[in-house]
C-alpha cells in the first residue's frame, strides 16, 4: 500500500485531468490503470448565504487577537484557530445573541506564523479569516 500525490495543474477555474499508474512486480509483470480526474473552481464562503462576517484586530497581532463579529441568530458558536495543516489549536464555545459581538482570545501560547480563525454556528453559519500571528 502507497499514495501518490496529484495536484490540480488545470488553473483556478478547473477542468479535467488524465492520469495512469503503471505497477511492475519483481517478476516484471505489471498492471496499467486510467484515470480522469474532475477539478472544480474553488468555492468562496461569501458566497454563501448564511457568511458570517468576522473583523480581527490587530492583524498580524501579538498575544491577544480581538474579534467582532455581526451575529444574525443566537445560538452556540464554536470558534476556532487551525494551523497551516489544518490541525485545531485552539477551540472556544460560546452562546452569542445578535447584534455585533466583540471578544478577545489570548493567542500567547501559540507560535508565530499564518492561522485560519473559524467560527460556526449551530444554525449553520460560518465564516472565516487568516491571521498572522508577528514574532514580538
Amino acid at each position: 500500500t502507497a499514495s501518490i500525490d496529484v495536484f490540480n495543474t488545470s488553473g483556478p477555474g478547473g477542468g479535467s485531468q488524465d492520469y495512469w499508474l503503471e505497477v511492475t512486480n519483481d517478476a516484471g509483470c505489471s498492471s496499467r490503470e486510467y484515470i480522469t480526474l474532475v477539478f472544480e473552481g474553488p468555492t468562496f464562503l461569501y458566497e454563501f448565504s448564511n457568511y458570517i462576517q468576522i473583523k480581527v484586530y490587530p492583524n498580524p497581532f501579538g498575544n491577544d487577537l480581538n474579534i467582532e463579529l455581526d451575529i444574525i441568530e443566537k445560538g452556540q458558536y464554536i470558534i476556532e484557530v487551525f494551523d497551516c495543516i489544518g490541525f485545531p489549536i485552539i477551540q472556544e464555545q460560546r452562546h452569542l445573541i445578535p447584534g455585533k459581538q466583540k471578544m478577545k482570545l489570548d493567542m500567547n501560547q501559540i507560535y508565530p506564523g499564518v492561522y485560519i480563525l473559524s467560527v460556526k454556528s449551530d444554525g449553520g453559519q460560518i465564516g472565516a479569516k487568516k491571521i498572522v500571528k508577528s514574532n514580538n
